[in-house]
């Protein structure tokens, strides 16, 4: 299909959804958003070009089925004096590394009573927590919405992968309420939205799903579909997720299944010697790299990341996992040597690429479940 251009304003008169970080996620949902024209909606990225970009020639999505451009207003951070009115709702899609200054810079423009809905990799969520009022924050587990963002403007949605929700929301303390359906409503142009009292649980499955292709994408320059497919990268993939899940249970947190798939506690019992569980599991995972093919084989965002030669979120992935561990009295080997590793190849201390699988295999026989 042909690209449309939206001629949308940015003086809609509904709610005033601001979009702090414009890549792959962040950016789409606004362009959805504000071509549905219900809603003010404002961007405000760190990246200059892609703000610029956007300024000039609008911001083109393209979403397989069909692409477009839209006129969002877009402002740099050094901007929100502009912004056309306070935020209802600021939706935060930073790289991890970003939340604390994104979130302090925010603050003083959010109208009262307005909230943030954390749309990250990792689980932000927790830390974010000691940096603003815990009350402001809604969780939100991106659990089916690929893209790629390389160039400025310009937007690339992958096919989804599964038919799970495109996010699932939900308040940090359990509870339903009415703020968080409302937030649901203003988001539906972006995708499907789910709302539940069990965010935790989405969020911990959500990042199970990172640890198995995030840094190892970015270390081997595979995309999932190699990744998954490759027994023996499939199986560290694993190991990571399971160390995941043990973490999970001893936080009195029931992980959700990964990518709607891969159950927990096969996961968890696959690695501690249960040979079914193990297979299943990995049946699981191969099948999901058996899918990723053609328009539906991705680049991990890590991988983006590595490949633009930007600063990775390895610490708030499988570093995160390898440092929570010791706080409820495990260990997470698997995490803490692939987070090594990815480190190794951030800093240029070796090359990213396939010659990095043997290293990967080193990891796997140290501590292979079977």
């Amino acid at each position: 299909m042909s690209p449309t251009t939206e001629t949308a304003t940015n003086t809609a008169p509904g709610a005033h959804v601001v979009f702090l970080g414009a890549g792959a996620i962040g950016g789409t949902m606004a362009a959805l958003v504000h071509r549905a024209g219900r809603l003010r909606t404002t961007i405000v990225d760190p990246w200059f070009q892609h703000v610029d970009a956007i300024r000039r020639k609008g911001l083109f999505v393209d979403l397989v089925s069909e692409s477009f451009t839209t006129d969002v207003l877009a402002l740099h951070v050094d901007q929100l004096g502009r912004l056309p009115a306070p935020a209802d709702l600021v939706v935060l899609s930073t790289k991890a590394y970003d939340s604390e200054w994104a979130v302090r810079l925010i603050e003083p423009y959010l109208a009262d009573g307005g909230c943030i809905l954390v749309a990250q990799n990792g689980i932000t969520e927790e830390w974010l927590s000691t940096v603003t009022d815990p009350g402001r924050l809604i969780g939100c587990g991106i659990t089916n919405y690929p893209g790629e963002c390389f160039v400025p403007g310009r937007i690339k949605r992958t096919p989804l992968g599964s038919n799970e929700p495109a996010f699932t929301i939900g308040e940090l303390d359990g509870s339903r309420s009415d703020r968080v359906e409302k937030v649901a409503e203003w988001l539906t142009p972006a995708g499907d939205i789910k709302v539940t009292d069990r965010i935790w649980s989405v969020l911990w499955g959500k990042l199970a799903l990172n640890l198995m292709s995030n840094a190892l994408g970015g270390i081997t320059g595979y995309t999932t579909h190699h990744l998954w497919s490759d027994p023996d990268i499939a199986a560290v993939g694993l190991l990571c997720g399971a160390e995941a899940a043990l973490v999970a249970d001893k936080l009195g947190i029931a992980m959700d299944p990964v990518f709607g798939r891969i159950q927990a506690p096969d996961m968890r019992d696959g690695m501690l010697g249960d040979d079914q569980a193990w297979r299943r599991a990995m049946a699981e995972l191969n099948g999901m790299g058996g899918e990723r093919v053609g328009a539906s084989e991705n680049k991990p965002s890590l991988l983006q990341d590595v490949l633009k030669g930007r600063r990775t979120e390895i610490d708030y992935l499988n570093g995160y996992v390898a440092t929570k561990a010791p706080t409820v009295g495990l260990t997470a080997p698997v995490n803490a040597a692939v987070t090594d590793l990815m480190k190794e190849v951030e800093r240029g201390a070796v090359e990213r690429g396939p010659e990095r699988v043997d290293d990967l295999r080193s990891i796997l026989a140290a501590h292979r479940p079977h």
